[in-house]
């Protein structure tokens, strides 16, 4: 019985990240560079006493800023060394073979995602329609309704455009 007492007052642990809602205008405008790219095979590194995962994308095409490189370098939190694993709720999967927009902060060929899974919208091929897209949001606990999103990729190109590019 005082196992039991003891265990209801020992705190338990929260598995996610918290952050703030954000539109696709203010991913635009927050991002150095969008892009569509295709997502390469991650390698996980040490990064002083915590794990990075590196991911090379190739680049299809860039809706914003600028980058000469045709294939970047994506920086995640977490990731497995050597049997040693990291791991940060919310933040982005970047999955090989994937096609996926995202909104990164960077510059050169290293960048990292923006405002960890709500920066990377996974494009799925729809038969016959415009592909849609989606983000994973799992562990991301945001503060706040998330503002309604473009369904389509053509759409969420046009929104982005325009931000970038007011008329």
């Amino acid at each position: 019985m005082r196992w039991l007492a003891l265990a209801l007052f020992l705190p338990a642990t929260a598995a996610a990240s918290t952050a703030l809602p954000l539109s696709v205008a203010e991913l635009t405008a927050y991002a150095d560079v969008v892009v569509l790219a295709q997502v390469g095979t991650p390698q996980a590194v040490w990064q002083g006493r915590r794990i990075v995962t590196v991911t090379p994308v190739t680049v299809e095409e860039v809706w914003v800023g600028s980058t000469r490189e045709h294939v970047i370098e994506v920086s995640t939190l977490g990731g497995v060394v050597g049997g040693v694993g990291q791991r940060v709720d919310g933040e982005a999967r970047l999955v090989p073979g994937e096609q996926v927009v995202l909104f990164l902060a960077g510059q050169g060929a290293r960048f990292r995602v923006l405002s960890l899974a709500q920066g990377a919208f996974r494009v799925l091929p729809d038969a016959g329609a415009a592909p849609r897209v989606m983000r994973a949001l799992d562990g991301l606990t945001l503060h706040g309704s998330l503002p309604a999103l473009p369904p389509t990729l053509p759409e969420l190109k046009a929104a982005v455009l325009d931000v970038a590019h007011p008329r």
